[in-house]
């Protein structure tokens, strides 16, 4: 039996047994419930849509309109509350150069699986240098990759050539073309393989930890990026918020990223209400790995810098595109059965998975970790049977690595992990129980992986852990020392959106704040969904725009607000002011506000279409310790997506986690007004309060 650490002398104090009990659904809902703020600047952003409800302020107060609005003329950012984000990241190491590299197409093609079926064509002689699939990161001397056909292979060619590339492996012949061609009948699988070979097969030369499944895999990734790092392995990550070698973010060539624009808001601590600050020299948040070629290119740049291990993540329909194949997987961790973009099973992408994991094969190198809770956990175990298994769990106590007991607080986590090789203590600033399944998922990653053929210790693995304290927009805490807790997170479906709510829950929250919209232009059947989960597992709902894009802002609104209860639909039908309380208050007449905050405020629900405003009525509506923030859909993303007055896309600079902090620094004065009752929307003064609601 393997020896256990000894528990802390408090240990049965710190932690209960029925911790791990599901949360109770009839306790959910609790609280106050806070209605709509009296200084309201609101609206879309004035120079994003024509539908733009108009700007309105109630207060004179020289404190308040600093919080809830800018004086006319004044832009916003520079000076007001936190400074603006300064470059001080560290300089970007010091890296080999990468070897350069050469071979004819006709060479390459037929060093490869598949090879002997393609044809060279007029590419055969041409020497190339690299390959992608994508015109955008086409670099000069590159193979081009495209599986497209008719006009859209013509016009990708066109880009490609554009961008330097000297050949092209396609699948037709294309007239005129402006690059030499090669052909195969299946020219991503062939080009993946082609860009492994070219590249040297660099996850042969890396330990590999591949993350696939549901929820989850981007946390637990970063974990074990932490885990690998805190060993002394220098790791390369390839995920959905970012490609990394250490430190530096890299593009989608696997080269160090470098700004080729200006950022006109480096001197900005927040976006304007009313505006759209232009997204400009900012890290453009990659598209996740999504095949073979991309996957080869970015890891060849972490190996050939010098990279030990590379953390991957990749979404099930990138296994089921082969977006895996022709790499070398040394640990493949099943988080748990994959969920299509509109949230519902994907049980194509779970048949994919499971052949991922049959082809598994090397006992001595490859292991699988499986989630063992998941009920997909005895397929991928069958479908892995040739190599080893780590299995890990938060309610199986069969499983290998088994969280026995855990504590969740708002601010923290702390777990009890029970492994094959000893029990470890883990106090991690992530919170939630979904958080809990990514740390253990991170540990038993640990345990299977062996950078530089040794096996991590344990105190190793829990330092990794604890050492990441931020996952970027995954239940992101957002602290500046105030009382209660802003929590920014990417959740956008139902399921998701209502796993977080019960976490927070679970975690100790009194009274959640909820702001939350729907992207426009996708997914409109899943609004009422986010409409009926938000009603139900918040104590204050505000509505608010989730890049609206071409979209009316009102009119996706009103789709989350179909998802309401009948008896809240029906006092907002009754409303004299069409189409009721659930509207920005800016649409309706001066003579209707009254009526509209004492209603929402009655309901606790409410509409500001402004995203900035809407951050900062949660943010200044919160008190205390028990009160939590969440702003929830855009998660680490830093834009909001538009269109013009033409129709045309607008991408604007916009980040939940900076504008909460901006929120947060003007709020200590706001805190001041002592006359000024913040408890619940709308504001007003502690003589007015009473008065006011007897009226109404």
């Amino acid at each position: 039996m393997a020896a256990s650490l000894p528990p802390s002398p408090d240990d049965d104090d710190a932690f209960r047994d029925d911790d791990l009990a599901p949360a109770d659904d009839d306790d959910v809902l609790g609280g106050d419930l806070p209605g709509l703020l009296d200084a309201a600047v609101v609206g879309a952003a004035a120079d994003a849509a024509p539908t733009v409800a108009r700007r309105r302020r109630c207060f004179d107060d020289d404190t308040l309109l600093a919080y809830v609005g800018l004086p006319e003329g004044d832009e916003g950012g520079a000076g007001d509350g936190v400074p603006a984000a300064a470059d001080d990241a560290p300089p970007p190491m010091d890296y080999p150069e990468p070897p350069l590299r050469s071979e004819t197409v006709a060479d390459l093609l037929a060093r490869v699986p598949g090879g002997e079926f393609a044809d060279p064509g007029d590419a055969a002689g041409v020497a190339v240098s690299g390959v992608d699939d994508d015109a955008a990161c086409a670099q000069p001397g590159d193979l081009f990759v495209c599986a497209l056909t008719g006009p859209a292979l013509e016009a990708a060619l066109a880009d490609a050539a554009a961008a330097g590339a000297v050949a092209a492996l396609v699948s037709e012949p294309v007239p005129n073309a402006p690059l030499p061609l090669a052909f195969s009948a299946a020219p991503a699988t062939l080009g993946g393989a082609a860009a492994h070979a070219l590249y040297g097969h660099p996850t042969a030369a890396l330990a590999t930890v591949l993350y696939v499944g549901g929820p989850g895999k981007t946390t637990a990734a970063w974990l074990t990026r932490g885990v690998l790092e805190e060993a002394g392995c220098l790791t390369g990550m390839l995920g959905s918020l970012e490609y990394a070698l250490h430190a530096d973010r890299l593009d989608g060539t696997g080269a160090p990223w470098v700004p080729t624009e200006a950022d006109p808001t480096l001197d900005r601590d927040c976006s304007t209400a009313f505006h759209v600050a232009p997204h400009l020299g900012k890290y453009p948040q990659p598209a996740r790995v999504t095949s073979a070629v991309r996957l080869a290119r970015v890891a060849a740049g972490c190996a050939d810098r010098g990279a030990g291990a590379a953390v991957l993540e990749l979404s099930a329909a990138a296994v089921a595109a082969g977006a895996a194949l022709g790499a070398s997987i040394d640990v493949a961790v099943f988080v748990g059965s994959p969920l299509a973009d509109d949230g519902t099973p994907d049980s194509a992408g779970l048949e994919a998975i499971a052949s991922l994991f049959g082809t598994l094969s090397d006992p001595d190198g490859q292991r699988a970790v499986i989630n063992a809770d998941d009920a997909a956990a005895p397929a991928i175990a069958a479908a892995a049977s040739r190599v080893p298994a780590v299995t890990y769990a938060l309610y199986n106590r069969g499983a290998d690595v088994f969280c026995a007991k855990a504590r969740f607080s708002l601010w923290e986590t702390e777990l009890l992990v029970r492994t094959p090789v000893g029990e470890l203590s883990i106090a991690s600033p992530l919170v939630c129980r979904h958080n809990a399944y990514n740390v253990v998922a991170a540990v038993a990653a640990g345990l299977a992986v062996a950078p530089g053929g040794s096996s991590l210790d344990l105190k190793t693995i829990v330092r990794g852990v604890e050492a990441t304290e931020v996952v970027p927009g995954r239940c992101e805490a957002v602290d500046e020392g105030q009382p209660f807790a802003v929590v920014v997170d990417a959740a956008r479906t139902p399921d998701a959106l209502g796993r977080l709510l019960d976490g927070v829950r679970e975690a100790g929250a009194r009274r959640v704040i909820l702001v939350v919209g729907a992207p426009g232009e996708r997914h409109r059947a899943l609004r009422p969904f986010l409409g009926e989960v938000a009603h139900y597992k918040a104590d204050v709902v505000i509505l608010t725009n989730d890049n609206p894009r071409g979209e009316a802002p009102h009119e996706v609104v009103a789709d989350i607000v179909s998802g309401f209860p009948d008896s809240v639909l029906a006092d907002n039908a009754a409303a004299a002011y069409p189409p009721g309380f659930l509207q920005d208050p800016g649409r309706v007449d001066e003579a209707a506000l009254e009526f509209l905050w004492a209603a929402a405020r009655e309901h606790g629900r409410h509409v500001c279409e402004d995203r900035w405003m809407a951050i900062r009525w949660a943010v200044g509506t919160a008190a205390a310790p028990d009160d939590v923030v969440l702003l929830v859909g855009k998660g680490a993303d830093d834009y909001q997506e538009y269109v013009d007055a033409d129709g045309r896309p607008l991408k604007g600079w916009f980040d939940d986690r900076v504008e909460a902090r901006n929120a947060l620094a003007r709020a200590v004065d706001l805190w001041g007004v002592a006359a000024l009752d913040r408890s619940e929307l709308p504001w007003a003064e502690w003589e007015e309060r009473e008065p006011r609601l007897g009226t109404v």
